[in-house]
């Protein structure tokens, strides 16, 4: 038993409809999971970038205090 053409397209655009509201809802799911993610991110981020700072600073101290002490012992 074939189906018409207009069953055929009738079909189509429900499956379509379907489909596409689903995707629609996962969507804005996703898109409210990123806005809630975002914040998060954003510390992360800041926490790394300090992190580097301090290890590098840090490490010029040390080199610096290193340096000193040296030249005092090689007095």
């Amino acid at each position: 038993m074939a189906l018409s053409t207009e069953d055929r397209e009738e079909i189509k655009g429900m499956i379509k409809s379907v489909v596409n509201g689903k995707i629609d809802k996962m969507s804005e799911k996703l898109d409210a999971h990123i806005l809630t993610l975002e914040p998060i991110s954003e510390a992360i981020m800041w926490i790394n970038s300090t992190r580097k700072f301090l290890l590098w600073s840090s490490a010029i101290v040390v080199s610096f205090i290193s340096t000193i002490t040296l030249f005092k012992y090689l007095k």
